[in-house]
């Protein structure tokens, strides 16, 4: 996360595949960007309300501003990612407050294992809070 500029806009050229999910991105727009210095020192210390865009892969402070609802005094490590995140029950309480809002900004799907029997139990998140 951080704040980027825009370089350029391309559109992706016939038989272009998505790095990661391998399906057709033909016709897609592309960019290519780059990290700015301004505001570095706040990386990853800064919880934003994104509102109803959260799931959107970019958002422009010119068109709506959001509010910070937090700066943090020190380092916050990243999410990891919904694919990465494993965690004990009990820990869920002491997670950074910026992962919380994460997990609490996403409908979603989620499992929960006895680690003792390897049991799941299937349930799901409705962004709720």
């Amino acid at each position: 996360m951080g704040l980027y500029q825009v370089d350029r806009r391309e559109v992706c050229p016939p038989g272009s595949l998505d790095p990661m999910l391998r399906h057709d991105i033909s016709g897609f727009h592309r960019y290519a960007m780059h990290p700015l210095e301004a505001l570095a020192e706040y990386q990853d210390k800064v919880v934003i309300d994104w509102g109803p865009g959260t799931r959107a892969w970019v958002q422009l402070a010119r068109n709506q501003a959001k509010p910070v609802t937090e700066i943090a005094q020190q380092y916050e490590p990243p999410f990891p990612g919904f694919r990465s995140f494993v965690r004990p029950v009990d820990a869920i309480s002491s997670l950074p407050d910026g992962w919380k809002q994460v997990l609490r900004s996403v409908k979603g799907v989620y499992v929960l294992v006895d680690r003792d029997s390897g049991h799941q139990y299937v349930g799901s998140a409705k962004g709720e809070q």
